[in-house]
């Protein structure tokens, strides 16, 4: 697993392996992340496809051993535009291309894909359940 400057990766250092790659780059099996991060100072429509297609790429990962690939991150300071309005471009992405758990620090902005209810992810007929994305704004 690589991530760009602009990202990070959580893992187990006293237990995970890392290999190096060159110099100053190193990489990590998607097994050992426990987080993939990626870090925006304003989040705008650019940047947010550019993240939809980062998160696509990790999903497409094949983790072995029955392990999955670790939860997607973006985190920003500011957005380009208000949060409803932020919040919205992100629900309209395809579930596969959101970001698990989204903050933008600015507007106190909390956003993540959250489990569909018990019944709806019991059943055998879906392929996955489906997700929502929700909002949660904190008072400043």
């Amino acid at each position: 697993m690589r991530v760009r400057t602009d990202g990070l990766i959580l893992y187990d250092a006293a237990s995970q392996p890392k290999f190096l790659a060159q110099t100053t780059q190193f990489l990590y099996p998607v097994e050992t992340a426990l987080a993939a991060i990626e870090v925006k100072t304003t989040l705008d429509e650019e940047k947010l496809d550019k993240t939809k297609r980062s998160k696509v790429k990790l999903r497409a990962l094949e983790p072995i051993g029955g392990s999955t690939t670790p939860p997607f991150y973006l985190m920003a300071y500011g957005a380009g535009s208000l949060p409803e309005t932020m919040i919205s471009k992100v629900a309209q992405l395809a579930v596969a291309e959101r970001p698990d758990y989204l903050c933008v620090l600015s507007s106190a902005l909390l956003a993540g894909n959250l489990p569909a209810a018990p019944a709806e992810s019991s059943r055998t007929t879906s392929p996955a359940p489906v997700m929502e994305f929700g909002l949660s704004r904190t008072s400043a």
